[in-house]
């Protein structure tokens, strides 16, 4: 399942996904999730590599051994899963992901990154 970027504000029905997320569309058909895409509520994200993030030097070669070396391969594996292959501390997999997401995403308006 590819990683999105919400650009519009979508109605989930239990609950309302602002713009300038970094989600999963996992609920909807893929030819849902290419209307979203045609009508520009959505955009695929397509990240870099790992270790081109700032910081994520020694965390990427962990992943790389686990087989992830992109962003997107990252924000889609299981946490559970990748901490059992890399042998991380129970949550530290989601940290690590909610801090991709941030990268993710364009700084905002009049603030720079790093």
């Amino acid at each position: 399942m590819a990683v999105h970027r919400v650009l519009r504000k979508l109605d989930r029905g239990s609950r309302i996904i602002e713009p300038d997320q970094i989600i999963q569309i996992d609920w909807l058909s893929p030819e849902n999730v290419g209307r979203l895409e045609m009508v520009g509520a959505v955009a695929q994200v397509h990240g870099p590599p790992l270790v081109e993030l700032p910081g994520w030097q020694l965390r990427s070669e962990r992943l790389a051994g686990a087989g992830i070396t992109t962003a997107v391969e990252f924000l889609e594996a299981d946490s559970a899963e990748v901490e059992g292959r890399i042998e991380a501390q129970p949550g530290m997999v989601d940290k690590w992901k909610q801090d991709v997401q941030k990268w993710l995403l364009p700084p905002p308006p009049g603030k720079r990154r790093g």
